[in-house]
């Protein structure tokens, strides 16, 4: 038997011997809470969602920076590598220098007497000899210098190597940051 009945904002009636009441207000107040509730859960995923956009756009910034500071610590190396080399050909031709001059006066000591012409030559090699120890100090000269620059490149390389790692470390950080906030967004 079905009998209705109408109060304030309710509706109550008899089916199948249950009493039922159906209050409209208390049902209007659960769908806006839950409406609020929904509104709430939305605005919050958005903010996570822009969070997260924000991060990898970091995340890109931070990649190419490292991609950039990998690419000059290459450049460097490179650079090092042949300063490297030209301090090596440097050292052989000062070696190779100091061999001649060392053969050329065990020679010298070794000759019995000097003829006019030995005389001769060694006036031509007393004249020749400032130019060589002017070579032998330019080449020395030469040397120290690329030693100084392979010293600071390698102190630069150095600097580079730490600076790159402190920001993959970074990176490594931001990026499990932004899969726990991911993981709660999905939860």
């Amino acid at each position: 038997m079905l009998q209705s009945q109408k109060k304030s904002g309710s509706l109550s009636f008899e089916f199948a011997g249950e009493k039922v009441v159906i209050n409209e207000e208390d049902d209007e107040k659960e769908f806006d809470l839950s409406e609020n509730q929904l509104i709430d859960l939305i605005d919050t995923q958005q903010k996570i969602i822009a969070k997260s956009r924000k991060k990898t756009k970091f995340f890109k910034v931070l990649k190419s920076a490292a991609d950039s500071l990998h690419e000059d610590l290459t450049a460097k190396q490179l650079k090092i590598q042949e300063q490297q080399e030209e301090l090596a050909r440097l050292k052989a031709e000062l070696s190779a220098a100091h061999k001649e001059r060392a053969e050329f006066e065990l020679a010298l000591a070794a000759q019995p007497k000097l003829t006019k012409d030995d005389l001769d030559e060694l006036k031509l090699l007393r004249r020749s000899a400032p130019l060589l120890r002017e070579s032998v100090a330019k080449a020395n000269l030469q040397a120290e210098n690329k030693a100084k620059a392979l010293s600071a490149a390698l102190q630069e390389k150095d600097a580079l190597k730490v600076e790159l790692d402190n920001l993959r470390t970074d990176s490594d950080l931001l990026l499990t940051e932004k899969e726990e906030i991911q993981g709660k967004g999905h939860e």
